[in-house]
C-alpha cells in the first residue's frame, strides 16, 4: 500500500490544476493522473496519512530542525517531510526533488529517523 500525507496530496492537485490551465484541456481519461490516484484511493491501495495528536509535538520538531537545518526547502517540502518522518508505518520517502536527493543535512536527519530517501526508480539513497 502507498500512503500518502495530506501535504502531497494538497500539493499534487496544485500541480495538476496549474497543468491543466498551462494545458487548456481538462484531461478526463482513464489514464489520467488524477483519475489513477482517485481511483487508488477508492480501492484501498493508495492510503492518506493523518497526523495522531500524540505525534503532534514530534511533526512540530521536525518542521523546525528542517526549517533551521535545511534553509532552501520550501514549506510544502518540510511538511511532506515531517509528515514521513513521524510516520511509525513509513519506510522512506519518494521525490523527484534532485536537490532534496543529493542533500546530506536531510539524509542525516532521514537517517536518525530510520527511513530512507527514494529516488522516481525506488532506489534507496542518501542512507
Amino acid at each position: 500500500m502507498i500512503k500518502i500525507s495530506p501535504f502531497t496530496l494538497t500539493e499534487f492537485i496544485s500541480k495538476y490544476g496549474e497543468h491543466v490551465r498551462l494545458s487548456r484541456q481538462a484531461l478526463y481519461m482513464p489514464n489520467d493522473p488524477l483519475n489513477i490516484l482517485l481511483n487508488g484511493i477508492a480501492e484501498g491501495l493508495i492510503d492518506i496519512f493523518v497526523i495522531k495528536d500524540e505525534k503532534l509535538g514530534d511533526f512540530i520538531s521536525y518542521i523546525n530542525e528542517l526549517r533551521s537545518e535545511v534553509a532552501w526547502l520550501h514549506s510544502m517540502d518540510i511538511l511532506i517531510l515531517a509528515s514521513a518522518l513521524i510516520d511509525e508505518e513509513c519506510n522512506g520517502l519518494i521525490t523527484l526533488d534532485s536537490r532534496m536527493i543529493k542533500s546530506r543535512k536531510i539524509g542525516k536527519i532521514l537517517h536518525k529517523a530510520k527511513k530512507h530517501l527514494y529516488d522516481e526508480e525506488l532506489k534507496r539513497l542518501n542512507t
